[in-house]
């Protein structure tokens, strides 16, 4: 059964003033291994609230790329990050990167700087699997909040996988739209998370 996936994509400043919604391609090459439409928000509140009631989406996906701030008036991508995490607490949320840094920090969490993990590639142990996934953050956090369980740490014990106790919500620190040495793994849990409630 083909699902709807709504993508929240970066916000980056182009030239002439011009800030521009933007989604690496690798995104769509990984997502058409899933049985799925795209659907890119805009990183415009109410043209996003209008878009979410239009395609009803049946999962969501925050990408990486910068960091969230609660300067809403400068920072829209992180005004609709906000608005997705406290109305959509019905459908499953994949939280990467910044996504993942995202729900901490709404949840009530702080972040740290981190060393040793920008450009790597970390063993990941994640549901009774070791798997090699890349790195490229150098904020984190060694504590979940209270609303979270901590699925996957690194050595130094800054957490790598979470997961929302009550929602279906995933939050990875590594972008399985980048190269990575175990390609399949993400494909599987991505499917895991977006078809889980079909089956």
């Amino acid at each position: 059964m083909s699902i709807k996936i709504a993508v929240v994509a970066q916000l980056n400043q182009a030239k002439y003033d011009e800030m521009h919604t933007s989604l690496d391609n690798a995104w769509f090459e990984l997502l058409a291994e899933l049985d799925c439409s795209i659907h890119i928000l805009p990183n415009h509140l109410d043209s996003s609230k209008k878009l979410l009631e239009t395609v009803k989406p049946d999962g969501i996906i925050l990408t990486g790329g910068g960091e969230f701030s609660l300067d809403f008036d400068t920072d829209p991508r992180s005004q609709l990050e906000a608005f997705i995490l406290s109305k959509y607490t019905h459908l499953p949320i994949l939280a990467v990167c910044r996504g993942m840094q995202t729900m901490h920090l709404l949840a009530g969490g702080e972040l740290k700087k981190v060393n040793g993990h920008v450009a790597k590639h970390y063993p990941i142990v994640f549901a009774n699997k070791v798997t090699s996934q890349n790195s490229y953050h150098n904020l984190g956090f060694d504590r979940c909040t209270d609303d979270y369980i901590t699925l996957s740490s690194a050595e130094d014990g800054v957490i790598k996988a979470m997961q929302h106790k009550k929602y279906q919500w995933l939050g990875i620190m590594w972008h399985p739209e980048r190269f990575n040495n175990d390609h399949t793994f993400n494909i599987n849990l991505m499917k895991n998370l977006f078809f889980k409630v079909l089956q």
